[in-house]
């Protein structure tokens, strides 16, 4: 992790330690689960949600809807269910990891 400029994965023990450490720009990708479930405080952190949880009503669940503000403003619901790879080039340059497309 020390080496690393920017994290990009899946809701699993790589993204949850990257994201626990803190200090790495980290992109989160959602496909069956919500973010708010597992979401460690981290301000470098996006999470790109496909549209499977929205469909299953995972962003409805009480933990999800009583969100802090530090954690709203870094999810994104994308309303497909696959996560392009322009929306995570979009996300990382967001973050400042690189320089925008």
């Amino acid at each position: 992790m020390a080496r690393s400029h920017a994290f990009v994965g899946v809701p699993a023990g790589p993204l949850h330690a990257v994201a626990a450490r803190g200090g790495i720009p980290l992109v989160g990708l959602w496909f069956a689960h919500y973010p708010t479930w597992y979401d460690e405080p981290n301000p470098l952190a996006l999470h790109l949600v496909s549209a499977r949880p929205i469909a299953r009503g995972f962003h409805l669940r009480p933990a999800s809807t009583t969100l802090p503000p530090s954690l709203k403003h870094r999810i994104e619901h994308l309303g497909a269910e696959r996560i392009a790879p322009e929306c995570v080039l979009d996300a990382l340059a967001r973050l400042g990891a690189i320089n925008a497309l």
